[in-house]
Protein backbone atom coordinates (compact mmCIF):
# COMPACT_ATOMS: atom_id res chain seq x y z
CA UNK A 1 0.00 0.00 0.00
CA UNK A 2 2.73 2.61 1.26
CA UNK A 3 4.34 1.50 -2.89
CA UNK A 4 1.78 2.90 -4.36
CA UNK A 5 1.07 6.28 -2.59
CA UNK A 6 4.70 6.98 -3.35
CA UNK A 7 4.42 6.56 -6.74
CA UNK A 8 1.70 9.12 -7.36
CA UNK A 9 2.20 12.05 -9.96
CA UNK A 10 3.26 14.36 -7.04
CA UNK A 11 5.83 12.27 -5.84
CA UNK A 12 9.21 13.74 -5.28
CA UNK A 13 11.87 12.32 -7.85
CA UNK A 14 13.52 9.25 -7.35
CA UNK A 15 9.78 7.99 -5.65
CA UNK A 16 9.47 5.39 -8.18
CA UNK A 17 13.00 3.88 -8.16
CA UNK A 18 12.55 3.58 -4.05
CA UNK A 19 8.99 1.83 -4.60
CA UNK A 20 10.35 -0.50 -7.21
CA UNK A 21 12.79 -1.88 -4.57
CA UNK A 22 9.86 -2.12 -1.59
CA UNK A 23 7.89 -3.81 -4.41
CA UNK A 24 10.53 -6.52 -5.22
CA UNK A 25 10.96 -9.38 -3.00
CA UNK A 26 14.52 -10.85 -3.69
CA UNK A 27 17.21 -9.30 -2.09
CA UNK A 28 19.06 -8.98 -5.24
CA UNK A 29 16.80 -6.92 -6.77
CA UNK A 30 15.88 -4.90 -4.10
CA UNK A 31 19.78 -4.15 -3.70
CA UNK A 32 19.87 -2.99 -7.41
CA UNK A 33 17.14 -0.58 -6.90
CA UNK A 34 18.83 0.57 -3.88
CA UNK A 35 22.10 1.45 -5.68
CA UNK A 36 20.36 2.78 -8.21
CA UNK A 37 18.76 5.48 -6.18
CA UNK A 38 22.35 6.07 -4.29
CA UNK A 39 24.25 6.11 -8.17
CA UNK A 40 20.83 8.92 -8.96
CA UNK A 41 21.81 10.64 -5.69
CA UNK A 42 25.12 11.64 -6.25
CA UNK A 43 24.53 12.47 -9.83
CA UNK A 44 22.39 15.08 -8.42
CA UNK A 45 24.73 16.44 -6.13
CA UNK A 46 27.26 17.29 -8.97
CA UNK A 47 24.37 18.97 -10.82
CA UNK A 48 23.32 20.75 -7.53
CA UNK A 49 26.79 21.85 -6.88
CA UNK A 50 27.28 23.31 -9.95
CA UNK A 51 23.99 25.11 -10.17
CA UNK A 52 24.85 26.65 -7.20
CA UNK A 53 27.70 27.64 -7.98
CA UNK A 54 26.46 29.41 -11.18
CA UNK A 55 23.61 30.90 -9.17
CA UNK A 56 26.64 32.58 -6.55
CA UNK A 57 28.82 33.92 -9.44
CA UNK A 58 26.11 34.96 -11.98
CA UNK A 59 24.16 37.13 -9.29
CA UNK A 60 27.36 38.61 -8.21
CA UNK A 61 28.23 39.48 -11.68
CA UNK A 62 24.52 41.27 -12.09
CA UNK A 63 25.01 43.19 -9.08
CA UNK A 64 28.26 44.23 -10.24
CA UNK A 65 26.64 45.63 -13.21
CA UNK A 66 23.48 47.42 -11.23
CA UNK A 67 25.49 48.91 -8.79
CA UNK A 68 26.77 51.75 -10.52
CA UNK A 69 23.30 52.86 -12.08
CA UNK A 70 21.55 51.94 -9.01
CA UNK A 71 24.08 54.68 -6.91
CA UNK A 72 22.97 57.26 -10.30
CA UNK A 73 19.75 57.03 -9.69
CA UNK A 74 19.98 56.75 -6.12
CA UNK A 75 21.77 60.51 -6.52
CA UNK A 76 19.33 61.72 -8.89
CA UNK A 77 16.40 60.69 -5.93
CA UNK A 78 18.34 62.81 -3.39
CA UNK A 79 18.43 65.74 -5.33
CA UNK A 80 14.99 65.93 -6.18
CA UNK A 81 13.86 66.08 -2.65
CA UNK A 82 15.23 65.80 0.82
CA UNK A 83 15.71 62.37 2.73
CA UNK A 84 16.59 59.27 2.06
CA UNK A 85 16.66 58.32 -1.23
CA UNK A 86 15.84 54.48 0.44
CA UNK A 87 12.21 53.35 1.27
CA UNK A 88 11.82 50.56 4.04
CA UNK A 89 8.37 48.58 4.76
CA UNK A 90 7.93 45.74 7.09
CA UNK A 91 6.15 43.01 5.04
CA UNK A 92 4.46 39.67 6.00
CA UNK A 93 6.83 36.52 4.44
CA UNK A 94 5.92 32.63 4.87
CA UNK A 95 3.63 31.39 7.00
CA UNK A 96 5.62 28.95 9.70
CA UNK A 97 5.09 25.59 10.69
CA UNK A 98 2.88 26.56 13.46
CA UNK A 99 0.86 29.08 11.80
CA UNK A 100 2.88 32.60 12.66
CA UNK A 101 3.72 34.63 10.25
CA UNK A 102 7.40 35.56 9.65
CA UNK A 103 8.33 39.54 8.36
CA UNK A 104 11.07 40.70 6.73
CA UNK A 105 12.25 44.34 5.26
CA UNK A 106 11.89 45.38 2.15
CA UNK A 107 14.20 48.31 0.88
CA UNK A 108 13.11 49.95 -2.85
CA UNK A 109 14.27 53.31 -4.10
CA UNK A 110 11.82 56.04 -2.63
CA UNK A 111 8.99 56.91 -5.56
CA UNK A 112 7.15 59.37 -3.26
CA UNK A 113 7.52 62.05 -0.41
CA UNK A 114 10.04 60.95 1.96
CA UNK A 115 6.81 61.30 4.82
CA UNK A 116 4.37 59.44 2.85
CA UNK A 117 3.63 57.07 5.78
CA UNK A 118 2.94 59.99 8.00
CA UNK A 119 0.37 61.44 5.62
CA UNK A 120 -1.46 58.59 5.18
CA UNK A 121 -4.03 58.91 7.57
CA UNK A 122 -5.12 62.41 6.42
CA UNK A 123 -5.44 61.50 2.65
CA UNK A 124 -7.11 57.93 3.25
CA UNK A 125 -10.52 59.89 2.29
CA UNK A 126 -8.55 60.27 -1.50
CA UNK A 127 -8.32 56.66 -2.13
CA UNK A 128 -9.28 55.56 -5.63
CA UNK A 129 -9.18 51.94 -4.83
CA UNK A 130 -11.07 49.44 -2.21
CA UNK A 131 -9.56 47.23 0.49
CA UNK A 132 -5.70 47.33 1.78
CA UNK A 133 -4.12 48.99 -1.09
CA UNK A 134 -3.87 53.00 -1.07
CA UNK A 135 -3.41 54.41 -4.48
CA UNK A 136 -4.25 57.93 -5.56
CA UNK A 137 -3.04 59.82 -8.59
Amino acid sequence: MAAKEVTESNAPAGAALIAQAMDRREGAGRYKAMQSIMDWDRSRLVYRAGKRSFDIVFSGAVLVVIAIPSLVLAALIRLESDGSPFYSQIRVGQTRPDGSLTTFRMWKFRSMYKDADERLAELKGQNEIAGAMFKMR
